[in-house]
């Protein structure tokens, strides 16, 4: 300046960027993620290695992160020296899946009742996710803290069977889940029942009957009409009962009651045959060790059938 003369000068700088990952960096067990390398495909590797990469080398790349824990995903560009560094590398924390119990409650129901179903597993803290689907029916009410446990109400209407589904899902990032694999119990209507038993009974016979099929356990109600033809000894409220049948001679009803409906059979009640009066012909004495051979015995036809005992034995 003091001699008054001035000058100018300029360098060329040029700034290289960084080459960078982009992605999720918490991931679900056997989740596929999508990674980009900005500016650029690179050779892609994963330490340690497991998860099974696509598409390397390239821009984007895919990494299915097989087996829980922590991972480094590396990428090396392809033109290193148009950036500042040679390798980007991101830490991906991988979360296990919560893992699953079976479903706690019958499998065997009758519709229109409430019922009680659980589950457990191996994670606590994350909610559990439940569904019905076949057939129709509503969730009540959720217990428990991560709702491990339901009321639920299946429909008559239509008919089951039904599936009860549930799932557990841990929230890894805000918005992102990690779902366990889900859990299905199917759940069948129980059959109408179907009595079995004696339908000629003789008064005073004592007879056993059953109500057969995929019956509830309890609150079966058994009746006879007219109820004075008979009367129920024991099983009331059970799958069996044992009825005494009285007179007079006569048809009497017996019906049964469920949950999963009813059922009747027809009972013809008879008097007890009479005792028959054996009739000899012949002789009744014999020389040992001689065989009878001309001795006859006989009692009236007054009976389509009979059985013949000698001393108590057929």
């Amino acid at each position: 300046p003091m001699a008054g003369c001035s000058g100018v000068d300029s360098i060329q700088v040029n700034v290289l960027p960084v080459y960078s990952i982009f992605g999720d960096n918490k991931v679900c067990e056997m989740n596929t993620v999508s990674y980009n390398g900005i500016f650029g495909p690179a050779n892609w590797v994963v330490t340690p290695p497991g998860p099974i990469i696509g598409g390397t080398p390239g821009n984007p790349v895919s990494v299915t992160w097989t087996t829980p824990g922590t991972y480094y995903l590396k990428a090396a560009p392809l033109n290193a020296s148009a950036f500042c560094n040679d390798t980007a590398v991101m830490k991906v924390d991988v979360i296990a899946k919560p893992i699953l119990n079976n479903i706690i409650g019958p499998d065997s129901i009758c519709p229109g009742k409430n019922l009680t179903y659980s589950i457990s597993s191996n994670t606590s803290g994350s909610q559990f996710m439940w569904q019905i689907t076949g057939g129709t029916g509503q969730i009540l009410s959720y217990m428990g803290a991560d709702k491990d446990s339901i009321v639920v109400k299946f429909n008559a209407i239509p008919p089951g069977p039904w599936q009860l589904s549930v799932y557990q899902e841990i929230e890894i990032n805000p918005g992102v889940f990690c779902q366990s694999l889900t859990m299905v119990k199917n759940i069948y209507p129980f059959l109408a029942p179907n009595i079995s038993g004696q339908t000629n009974v003789c008064v005073d016979d004592v007879e056993t009957y059953t109500a057969g099929g995929s019956n509830p356990t309890g609150n079966f109600q058994w009746t006879i009409s007219p109820p004075g033809q008979g009367t129920i000894q024991s099983g009331q409220g059970s799958s069996s009962v044992q009825i005494l049948w009285h007179g007079p001679t006569g048809f009497a009803t017996l019906n049964v009651s469920t949950c999963a409906g009813t059922d009747q059979i027809v009972v013809n009640i008879l008097n007890p045959p009479v005792k028959p009066v054996i009739s000899i012909n012949g002789p009744t004495e014999y020389c040992y060790p001689s065989m009878p051979n001309n001795l006859v015995l006989s009692i009236p036809a007054v009976y389509s059938t009979y059985q013949w005992y000698h001393n108590g034995i057929l």
